[in-house]
């Protein structure tokens, strides 16, 4: 992968996760960019390597407790009343399936 594309993703991932130093998503990039060294097929390195450190910064700041758009899943479950269960009628998928009944 080109070092255009490495910036590219880095740029992407700072403004994203602006919690973690700009030289510590280099780290990142460059470690997973060098997994795939011997691809043979390397048209969808770069979308593979930002989705690959996307997914780890993420987690990463998901247990440090430094992300603001995802919670723990004990804090998710409490914040829905127990008594009312989730609609599924409302979902987008329910509403395209057949009937069975």
């Amino acid at each position: 992968m080109e070092t255009e594309d490495q910036r590219a993703i880095v740029s992407a991932l700072a403004a994203k996760y602006p919690v973690f130093a700009v030289s510590t998503i280099e780290r990142w990039v460059a470690g997973v960019t060098s997994t795939f060294q011997s691809a043979r097929i390397t048209r969808y390195l770069p979308v593979l390597v930002q989705r690959t450190v996307d997914a780890t910064l993420s987690e990463l700041a998901r247990t440090e407790g430094t992300s603001t758009d995802l919670l723990p899943v004990t804090e998710l479950s409490d914040r829905r009343p127990a008594s009312v269960p989730p609609d599924p009628g409302s979902w987008p998928a329910a509403r395209s399936l057949p009937s069975t009944g």
